[in-house]
């Protein structure tokens, strides 16, 4: 294990003593970082107000150490893309701690080092859970246009802090994966490029080398997860851009990994490979590792399904074919701001695609779902449905009428669909998910909002 792995290793199995308790969830607001922001202002932090969004929300910095290197830290540019946020605040707790275990390490990035941390750059469209801000507008294309008050912000703090390393915190689809494999990208890096050529220069290649060492940490810490992203040159966008202004500028993706929704794992390993860096930029020891590292990590794929049954035979065809389905989040007024919705991504052969479950059906054949025939009009009437009993009959879709049933999805085994619901459930691509599964005996298997249940049992 090389110094760096240890370092790495070391930060990541204490991570839970610094780890932000208040913010547990991906879907926090901006309200949920204020009380955050006032506390640290009690502390030798430096927080500043850049500036609001468009809807008037308050754009904060908040800067640590004395050192002369300054690093420029920012998250969510795009406001459903929160990972780096929580680890951002870990990391700041972290470096606040008095703790004797990490003091030289701890003090060798304060003293080096001057830290300027935008935690949610895009506060609007954090409120809606979505990419954009309120304009609809991407900032990170809006690097050279400025529409946005946002991306004025941020061209300014990067003016004003002439970071010498920028990192651009990003979170990326959990459906990315390693080349070839069932790996989730559970982590995706690019040192952009800064003209159309590709060119390296010095701030290019320090990014790379950055990245190097960043992957080798989660060689120990979660290998074979990794990807690269494609680093064709994007005029518009503010990691090229900023490469292109003399920081060197590292993009970092939060992907997916198996059991983590709330990516709390990932969180973990963001502060151990950043806070790594930042020792080792303090150091000036970035420059040992080689770019050679960098391009050995694989590009991007992104062939993830959540679920991929296999070998389905389908009567009308006589012969078998795959189904994939995808969960997708659809807003709607419960605790949890969404529920899940099962929607066929594709059918046919897809021996190239990977699911994060996968189901072998040979030998048994679809059947589309039944409809269940009454309406519905409360939700004590559905609960009281022998779901089991309807699942075996072939009956997979319920309606209800003026009735908000979307967070039972969870727990009713039905599609639930309203009363004048013209939607298709049929086998094709982009339609909500409700068949059987069948042999000459009879259903086996229902599949029903996305979700597999097992009826012979």
């Amino acid at each position: 294990m090389t110094g760096n792995q240890s370092i790495g290793k070391a930060l990541y199995e204490a991570h839970a003593a610094y780890k932000e308790k208040s913010l547990q969830k991906r879907r926090f607001k901006h309200a949920d970082i204020l009380p955050l922001i006032n506390k640290l202002r009690s502390t030798e932090a430096e927080v500043n107000l850049l500036g609001q969004s468009v809807e008037g929300r308050d754009i904060f910095e908040v800067s640590l150490g004395q050192g002369g290197k300054n690093i420029m830290l920012w998250t969510q540019m795009h406001g459903d893309e929160p990972t780096s946020t929580m680890a951002v605040f870990d990391m700041i707790l972290f470096l606040q701690s008095g703790d004797v275990e990490f003091a030289e390490l701890r003090g060798l990035i304060l003293s080096q080092l001057r830290l300027s941390f935008i935690p949610m750059l895009n506060p609007d469209g954090v409120e809606r859970f979505q990419r954009r801000n309120a304009m609809e507008i991407d900032l990170n294309r809006d690097a050279i246009q400025l529409a946005c008050p946002e991306s004025r912000i941020l061209k300014a703090a990067h003016q004003k802090n002439k970071p010498v390393f920028g990192f651009n915190l990003h979170d990326q689809s959990k459906y990315y994966n390693v080349p070839e494999t069932n790996h989730t990208a559970t982590h995706s890096f690019l040192a952009p490029a800064y003209n159309y050529a590709k060119d390296i220069n010095e701030t290019r290649r320090s990014a790379m080398q950055g990245i190097a060492l960043m992957q080798e940490v989660l060689d120990v810490l979660h290998p074979n997860h990794t990807g690269r992203y494609n680093d064709d040159f994007e005029p518009r966008a503010f990691g090229d851009n900023i490469q292109l202004w003399g920081t060197s500028t590292i993009l970092v993706e939060a992907g997916g990994m198996q059991n983590d929704s709330e990516k709390q794992e990932i969180r973990r390993m963001h502060f151990a490979i950043l806070l790594t860096l930042l020792y080792n930029i303090a150091t000036d020891s970035v420059g040992e590792y080689s770019v050679d590292k960098y391009w050995a990590i694989p590009e991007n794929d992104r062939k993830l399904n959540d679920l991929i049954v296999r070998n389905v035979h389908i009567p009308s065809l006589d012969t078998s074919i795959d189904i994939s389905i995808n969960h997708y989040e659809r807003e709607d007024d419960s605790s949890l701001g969404f529920y899940l919705e099962g929607q066929i991504e594709d059918v046919g052969d897809l021996s190239t695609f990977f699911g994060y479950s996968e189901f072998d059906a040979q030998n048994l054949h679809y059947r589309r779902a039944e409809v269940f025939p009454e309406i519905l009009s409360e939700l004590s009437a559905l609960e009281a449905l022998d779901f089991d009993a309807l699942l075996l009959q072939g009956i997979g879709v319920v309606r209800v009428k003026d009735i908000q049933l979307k967070q039972n999805f969870e727990r009713i085994p039905l599609l639930m669909v309203e009363s004048n619901d013209e939607a298709d459930w049929g086998l094709k691509p982009e339609n909500r998910c409700a068949f059987f599964l069948e042999d000459v005996k009879g259903i086996k298997f229902a599949i029903i909002n996305g979700k597999l249940h097992d009826l012979d049992t």
